[in-house]
């Protein structure tokens, strides 16, 4: 009986992973991602204008 609490019990932890940890570090890589993105458009705008200058 224990033990087939504990299968039940470990196998909820794993679809609580699954379904709701995993999601929340998507999201989080996704939102670093877009920062990059905006920090590489900065960067290559300024270079423009470096080049422009020169």
């Amino acid at each position: 009986m224990v033990e087939i609490f504990l299968i039940l019990l470990g196998f909820g932890c794993i679809i609580y992973k699954v379904t709701i940890d995993i999601p929340k570090d998507i999201k989080s890589c996704n939102e670093k991602l877009d920062t990059v993105k905006l920090q590489l458009k900065e960067i290559s705008m300024k270079i423009d204008k470096i080049s422009e200058k020169l």
